[in-house]
């Protein structure tokens, strides 16, 4: 199954706060700790960016560039962008993890808003895109 990395907190937001029972529950702990997993890989894949393309992290988590490097700014921004937009491979790590999932979400009846309803359409069509 695939995510675009830049979705991947959503979904695990959204993951976190579904209420789910027994086996469903289980699929989604364990697809929530690799998308854990793939966030973590994001973040150092960032700070190496950063540290590539010349920039220093400040307090706060923004990149700042020197007046002399705003040629790598431009250049960190596209392949940050490049970055945010690569796909994140998921796996089964159980038999059936993911249709337990897309059959649970499907008759998902919970009320859904914002950045949840938002994700919830993100992770049931990579489901249905999953076969």
């Amino acid at each position: 199954m695939n995510i675009k990395k830049q979705e991947l907190i959503k979904v695990y937001n959204f993951l976190n706060g579904a209420s789910l029972v027994g086996a469903v529950s289980r699929a989604r702990t364990k697809l929530n700790k690799s998308i854990a997993e793939a966030f973590q890989e994001m973040q150092s894949d960032e700070s190496d960016l950063v540290k590539e393309y010349g920039g220093e992290i400040v307090q706060g988590g923004a990149v700042k560039f020197g007046n002399e490097r705003q040629d790598d700014k431009v250049a960190f921004n596209k392949a940050m962008l490049e970055l945010h937009e690569e796909s994140a491979v998921f796996a089964e790590t159980t038999q059936d993890q993911f249709n337990r999932l897309k059959t649970a979400l499907e008759s998902y009846d919970k009320e859904l808003s914002n950045q949840d309803a938002e994700a919830y359409d993100i992770l049931l069509s990579a489901l249905e895109e999953e076969k």
